[in-house]
């Protein structure tokens, strides 16, 4: 599965043997943030996955010891809120850096659909920020 914003791709998944992987694509870390959102709302709820209701904004603030620090960070935030608060990632509204952390404000819609796939966590097995041409780039494993 992958989606492609013009001849960009945003996320795909890759072969592993037991768990999930996928690779991340985006601008700069907000786009790397956001694309691997997407990935693993999709990922959990599948393809279609619109959701009903009042969008609400999120704030999660988080350590910045490195960039993909704030990547599993960020990613684990969204995993909780679709698997426990039933809420599905729709768009970052910013992305700030102060004193050691990073504050993420994302929006996200209530899921009107059953989860096709679970996710126990996003992971840092492999896990490499590399820049690109095109901005930056990582794989991501999920533990399903």
């Amino acid at each position: 599965m992958e989606k492609k914003t013009g001849n960009r791709r945003k996320y795909v998944f890759l072969n592993h043997t037991a768990d999930a992987m996928m690779r991340v694509c985006g601008k700069n870390l907000k786009g790397l943030l956001g694309h691997g959102a997407e990935g693993v709302i999709s990922y959990i709820y599948g393809r279609g996955n619109a959701g009903r209701g009042i969008v609400k904004t999120i704030r999660a603030v988080l350590p910045a010891a490195d960039e993909e620090t704030v990547l599993v960070r960020f990613l684990n935030e969204v995993l909780y809120q679709a698997q426990e608060k039933g809420l599905a990632y729709r768009g970052i509204e910013s992305v700030k850096k102060y004193g050691g952390k990073v504050a993420v404000r994302f929006r996200a819609i209530r899921r009107d659909k059953k989860r096709s796939a679970e996710v126990k966590a996003v992971t840092y097995h492999k896990l490499q920020i590399k820049k690109t041409k095109s901005g930056m780039s990582a794989s991501v494993i999920l533990d399903v």
